[in-house]
């Protein structure tokens, strides 16, 4: 059994690999190798705290046994505990120096944490010995972004990019550092360039099926979501903030946790899981209230009990507000928008992998089109309280808008919520540099440096508003006079 659970693991099949090592663990209990299995895989489903649990009974009990330690100091990562994933980092280290996938991960959390010239220190002694090494190469242009020192990453990028047999996605990942780094650095020809070459290089199979309000409706045709039972339990400390990718989904959520009655717990997995269950069998009340428990108990291993507000930062997490609804009843929702030009400019410079569709320019600005539609369609079919939440307002006046996101919540007004770039906050997100510096308007705009490569996206957007200014607000424009839009409920 555990030589299947190894390789379902090994082929990306993380639930069947759960399953095997749960079948294993009944036989033998107290199995390591199992037990790391059944961790591991859980991790990777989702199951973040049942994996930490589980990796850390086989660490006890097979202190030395390095996939153990490897998978649970990854785990420690995936729950938000850094310094204990670092700690374990230190330790396999220790052991071998030359653990580049360690070395990685651990500049990684060191990032997160905002300890840039300590991960730039490692990740330098590290590249000597591991030149071609393309996870380490992510990891310094990471490091060189946060820092400053452009040229570096971009010479060393270049370098690894420039091996003939370096596999697509390996080559995609460093082609679409690289391409920030040009960007950062004013070269943008070169940076659309090396941006629109690193998603040829690898395309993640995955439908656009998801995200279009056609597929929303087919699973929850008008009336559905009301006919739902509702949770026993209210939910009306739970603020989810949603939004497209490069929306501004991270900044809003750093500026709700620098509240002093609030806390972030991370782009949480649990909605989109519990959507997928209601997928396959229709929730009834036990169900509904199961998944309201999970939540809430997954919450509370996070935050804790003390924050009168907590903020669930899952961009994609529009497409579940039906569910959401029904699950956390008195959830509130914040809508971020941003002007889709500059979000297809942002996600064409990253690599999402669970987002296909940010590799071409099109079908970014039409996710975005259809995201505001679904999201209307939740207003008409939910009794959700949203807030549209503009990115350009929390630039260009963040005081008041901050003001009425803390009002919508419940909270009172803090200073230290425009301060929220001296926390030291743990941000694993792709925002994580962006949000250590105070409020600026420097993004934006981005997209006039590319307008050229934007014909195409332009036009479906002018086709959209009628040959106007692209003046519409609910995609996060608005043409100047008018006024930020405000709560609906």
């Amino acid at each position: 059994m555990r030589r299947r659970a190894a390789s379902a693991f090994g082929r990306g099949d993380f639930g069947a690999a759960a399953r095997l090592a749960r079948a294993g663990l009944r036989a033998r209990p107290s199995d390591p190798d199992l037990l790391g299995l059944l961790g591991a895989s859980m991790t990777r489903v989702g199951f973040v705290h049942e994996g930490v649990a589980a990796l850390e009974k086989a660490a006890r009990l097979a202190p030395q046994n390095r996939s153990v330690i490897h998978h649970l100091a990854r785990a420690y990562a995936d729950a938000e505990r850094p310094r204990e994933a670092i700690a374990l980092f230190d330790r396999i280290l220790a052991s071998d120096p030359a653990d580049a996938p360690a070395a990685q991960l651990r500049a990684r959390e060191l990032l997160a944490l905002g300890r840039v010239d300590e991960a730039s220190g490692s990740l330098r002694a590290m590249i000597e010995t591991h030149p071609a090494d393309p996870g380490l190469a992510v990891a310094w242009c990471e490091a060189t972004l946060a820092s400053g020192r452009l040229d570096e990453g971009i010479a060393h990028a270049r370098r690894v990019l420039g091996q003939p047999d370096l596999a697509g996605p390996a080559r995609r990942a460093v082609g679409v550092r690289l391409a920030r780094l040009l960007d950062r650095a004013g070269a943008h020809a070169d940076a659309w360039g090396a941006a629109t070459a690193a998603h040829a290089a690898f395309r993640p199979p995955e439908p656009d099926a998801a995200m279009d309000l056609a597929a929303v409706q087919r699973a929850w045709p008008p009336g559905h979501a009301r006919t739902l039972p509702r949770a026993s339990r209210p939910a009306d400390r739970v603020a989810l903030i949603v939004g497209m990718p490069r929306s501004g989904t991270t900044l809003t959520e750093r500026i709700v946790a620098a509240h002093s009655r609030a806390a972030g717990i991370g782009e949480s997995v649990l909605i989109p899981r519990f959507a997928s269950e209601a997928g396959r069998r229709r929730p009834d009340q036990r169900a509904v209230d199961a998944m309201a428990r999970a939540y809430h108990d997954a919450v509370r291993a996070i935050a804790g009990t003390g924050p009168r507000i907590v903020a669930d930062k899952m961009p994609p997490n529009y497409l579940h507000l039906g569910l959401v609804a029904r699950v956390l009843p008195g959830a509130r929702v914040v809508n971020v928008r941003r002007d889709p030009r500059d979000v297809v400019v942002s996600c064409h410079f990253h690599d999402f992998a669970t987002h296909p569709y940010i590799a071409d320019p099109v079908r970014c600005a039409r996710a975005c089109l259809e995201r505001d539609r679904i999201v209307d369609y939740w207003r008409r079919e939910t009794d959700l309280e949203i807030l549209d939440l503009d990115y350009q307002d929390l630039a260009r006046e963040p005081e008041p808008t901050t003001r009425r996101l803390l009002a919508f919540l419940g909270l009172d007004f803090e200073p230290g919520c425009l301060r929220f770039d001296q926390d030291e906050a743990y941000v694993r997100s792709a925002s994580n540099a962006q949000v250590r510096r105070p409020l600026n308007t420097a993004s934006i705009g981005r997209w006039r440096h590319y307008r050229a490569e934007l014909a195409d996206v332009l036009e479906l957007l002018g086709i959209r508003d009628q040959g106007s200014a692209i003046g519409d607000q609910r995609s996060g424009i608005r043409e100047e006079g008018r006024g930020p839009s405000g709560a609906t409920g």
